[in-house]
């Protein structure tokens, strides 16, 4: 009742707000806009009017015919913001999963796919994700606080930058310092444990000509306990792995959900002889509720950034920590142990390089060498592993070189050319196979194809050491005349190992006069599988004695790109100098999908396999699987409506409809996985008395069906159906001078039970991936310029 009760409200506030439109007086427009405000942003930050994650190029936002979103770091600090996922609740469309999974962190939806694996992520205009990785880890490790601004880029931008900008581009811009030095400084804490320091200060050193500008940044997150153990319904019982895979269940005529403890006792069962025989060795628990402890998550990062006139350094250090069973089956994986983590570190440096030779000759040069790192103590807490009494170790490793030339050339007045040259070689070290101790880091040696000591059973089995070299080519044309803007662009990647990509791009803005434009874009993209996908590897030894080993997981070389295709249509409507309103239509479709597949393990590439279990997964294209979305997408932005009090509302509605071609020919499903059929987002901020200011977040979820359903039949079970939910964020503060705010946040006002996605979109999930209960948290916050 008391969803439908809050569902009820925020319907009702968005219906209320609508009507707001023709009560506005006018005044001065100072708010964010998604493509066309005159002023993208405040009167204080008016040096930031332009976006450049777009075009690679700097460009009025009014001016460009994508749809662009940005959050500027004052809002950022007004709202409370910490990660890039806060961020993301309230930007149009996203939907997002604190935690989402031990191996992406906390996790967001952005077009109906993962955003850690389908948006090319940057800070300060160079990639960060690691090239081994399927997708960029998010925690609280990324610069957020520090951000000058993110821009976020809707639709399919692999035609400027390549492989994995398939739903869309963000880029996390940092503090610069200028003439004046500036200091800031945020200290929090929280129920379960929550912690939260980090700090930023820039200034000058040098004078005359001889002036090097520094920016110093740092932050320390620890949180005890997640709060999500939530035992609502059938979530952390192990049986339910058993709904998923029913051939594995071997008591037929019964549902798995139909056994527990007083059944079995009924029946003449010790429930405790039930789970000897039917679970993995190191399973903790009762027969229904698999046992949990705390699950802490924690994150590290240091910055610097050096600018001497033209030259610019960029130095990251980053780190984080997850328990690396997140939202999976209790019936394969335990929660009972806090210890096990799921650790990494990122390393970057970065140069960048911009020099004017003439007004119409402008070039960019970018080098950067990243480095990842899998802690290798990383251990998976697995209930099957019996060589590491319940504990696997993994490994992975990533050295990537990076260095890319632009060239911008305006011919003439309202005619730009952007081109552009990149190369990257890199050496990875996929995740390994799971392992009874850590693995030994000597035995990574970058840029080799060196291997350690084999196993005494499966030999080198998951050890695959790969360096390849990506070579890019790109153009494109930016015409401005009179009331139409276009765009063009097109890219040319050369992988080593996936070979030939050609991507282009084309938009176009028509204003039909100062107040309206419209918009319409078209761009393919792709998405290069990681080599952790490619070579994701899975071996157990059955029989130590017999030397026999079973294959859950081979890897399969011949995996090619899947393939994007996205068209939008967009109007925008500048209501008031107060008020605007953005209308979006959209549309995705993949191909060559890459998927799990079940077949049977080859005796002669794997001689040591055990007889009793050939069968293996292995990711493969799958031809005949295709995925298209449609949605209908509306944001409704509003700025000082009732100036005494500074009322303002950002309302973003989402409407979407899809459809998934099976494998094999085995039927088409008319839903897309994951993604809501209607997302409701609205943010209403005020100050009612000088100096207090009081944001609230409202976030209202359709029901969607899960990342993992094995077939079409699944669609008319409940069991694979995650429900909708309703939750409110409120973050309040209070200045007390002119440098400190006190602050509160109340995250999961209403305390919701709720899902976010799917880990791992295989069947070892939990029926649903349980979010942040209710945490209350409070600080301080200096700030001097």
């Amino acid at each position: 009742m008391k969803k439908e009760k809050f569902s009820f409200l925020f319907i009702l506030i968005s219906y209320s707000f609508l009507a707001l439109p023709v009560l506005a007086q006018e005044d001065s427009f100072n708010q964010r806009d998604v493509l066309g405000a005159e002023s993208l942003i405040s009167p204080k930050e008016q040096n930031i009017q332009e976006v450049i994650s777009a075009s690679r190029s700097s460009k009025s936002i009014e001016d460009l015919p994508l749809t662009v979103f940005v959050v500027t770091g004052e809002e950022i600090h007004k709202n409370g913001y910490n990660s890039l996922v806060d961020v993301l609740k309230m930007v149009p469309g996203i939907k997002v999963s604190q935690p989402g999974s031990g191996e992406l962190g906390d996790m967001f939806l952005m077009r109906g796919l993962i955003g850690n694996l389908y948006t090319k992520i940057l800070v300060n205009g160079i990639p960060i994700q690691p090239s081994t990785l399927g997708g960029i880890p998010l925690s609280y490790q990324l610069p957020v606080r520090q951000a000058e601004r993110i821009e976020f880029i809707y639709g399919t931008s692999a035609a400027v930058y390549g492989a994995d900008a398939a739903v869309g581009v963000i880029n996390i811009i940092t503090k610069q310092a200028a003439d004046q030095s500036f200091a800031q400084a945020d200290a929090e804490i929280g129920q379960f444990g929550y912690s939260y320091l980090n700090f930023t200060a820039g200034g000058k050193l040098g004078n005359g000509k001889n002036i090097v500008n520094y920016t110093l940044y740092g932050s320390m997150y620890d949180r005890k306990d997640l709060n999500v153990k939530y035992r609502d319904g059938e979530n952390y019982n192990p049986l339910s792995y058993f709904v998923v895979n029913p051939d594995d269940w071997n008591i037929p005529g019964l549902s798995p959900l139909d056994v527990d403890e007083e059944f079995l006792r009924t029946n003449g069962i010790d429930p405790q002889e039930f789970i000897n025989n039917n679970y993995f060795p190191f399973y903790q628990g009762t027969v229904n509720d698999g046992t949990t402890n705390n699950l802490p998550q924690n994150s590290r990062m240091f910055g610097l950034n050096l600018k001497y006139k033209n030259l610019t350094v960029y130095f990251d250090d980053m780190s984080r920590k997850d328990h690396p069973s997140l939202g999976k089956s209790t019936f394969y994986y335990s929660f009972a142990r806090p210890n096990a983590f799921y650790g990494e570190n990122i390393k970057r440096i970065a140069l960048n390089y911009n020099q004017s030779w003439s007004t119409k000759f402008l070039t960019e040069t970018n080098i950067s060498y990243l480095r990842h790192r899998l802690n290798n103590s990383s251990t998976l807490s697995v209930n099957y592993f019996s060589e590491g009494l319940g504990s696997s170790f993994i490994y992975s490793a990533t050295d990537d070189i990076f260095l890319e030339q632009l060239i911008t050339y305006y011919p003439i007045n309202n005619l730009e050319i952007v081109g552009g040259l990149s190369y990257q070689i890199s050496s990875n070290l996929p995740q390994t196979n799971e392992l009874s101790e850590p693995f030994n880091i000597n035995n990574y040696q970058p840029f080799t194809n060196h291997r350690p000591p084999p196993h005494p059973v499966f030999g080198n089995f998951g050890i695959n050491p790969i360096t390849f070299t990506n070579i890019a080519l790109f153009g494109q044309v930016y015409y401005n005349k009179g009331k139409f803007n276009i765009t063009a662009g097109l890219r040319a990647d050369e992988n080593s190992i996936y070979g030939l990509s050609i991507n282009p791009r084309i938009a176009g803005l028509f204003k039909l006069n100062e107040e309206m434009a419209i918009r319409a874009s078209f761009g393919t993209a792709f998405k290069a599988p990681s080599t952790s996908i490619i070579y994701n590897s899975l071996a157990v030894v059955f029989d130590s004695i017999e030397n026999t080993v079973v294959y859950p997981i081979t890897p399969n070389t011949n995996i090619k790109p899947e393939r994007f295709s996205s068209y939008e249509l967009g109007y925008r409507y500048k209501i008031s100098e107060k008020i605007s309103f953005d209308f979006l239509l959209y549309s995705n479709q993949i191909e060559d999908l890459i998927k799990g597949h079940v077949t049977n393990v080859d005796p002669e590439e794997y001689p040591n396999v055990t007889p009793e279990d050939t069968e293996t997964r292995t990711n493969i294209n799958h031809s005949d699987a295709t995925s298209f979305l449609f949605g209908i997408q509306g944001t409704l932005s509003a700025n000082e409506l009732i100036e005494s009090i500074h009322l303002g509302f950002d309302l973003a509605i989402t409407k979407t409809e899809g459809f998934e071609n099976l494998e094999g020919n085995e039927g088409r499903i008319n839903d897309f996985r994951m993604m809501p059929e209607f997302i409701g987002q609205l943010r209403i901020s005020c100050e009612p008395v000088n100096k207090l200011y009081f944001n609230f977040e409202n976030t209202l979820m359709g029901s969607w069906y899960r990342r993992y359903t094995p077939n079409l039949e699944s669609f008319n079970n409940p069991f694979f159906e995650n429900k909708g939910f309703y939750t409110l964020d409120l973050f309040t503060s209070y200045e007390l001078s002119e440098n400190l705010k006190t602050f509160v946040r109340i995250i999961n006002v209403f305390d919701e039970k709720y899902g976010g996605i799917g880990p791992t979109g295989l069947d070892v999930d939990m029926i649903y991936n349980p979010q942040l209960g209710r945490n209350i948290q409070f600080g301080f916050n200096f700030k001097m310029d």
